[in-house]
């Protein structure tokens, strides 16, 4: 996988909806962190789980679906 493959898996993480608690956003980016780890020998677990929190709750709450 890319970079652009794990932005992308990021950026969906980060806009999920407005009613998944911080805590298990943080679960969720820390799975995914561990299982695209294993594609690439050069895959930064901080920076994707950092990404994964790039969307404020209230940029969340005022998405449309």
């Amino acid at each position: 996988m890319t970079r652009k493959d794990f932005e992308l898996i990021a950026a969906v993480v980060a806009n999920t909806l407005a009613t998944v608690s911080d805590n298990s956003r943080q679960c969720l980016a820390l799975d995914f962190a561990n299982a695209l780890k294993s594609t690439n020998p050069r895959f930064n677990v901080s920076r994707f789980v950092t990404a994964c929190h790039s969307v404020s709750n209230e940029e969340r709450a005022g998405m449309v679906l």
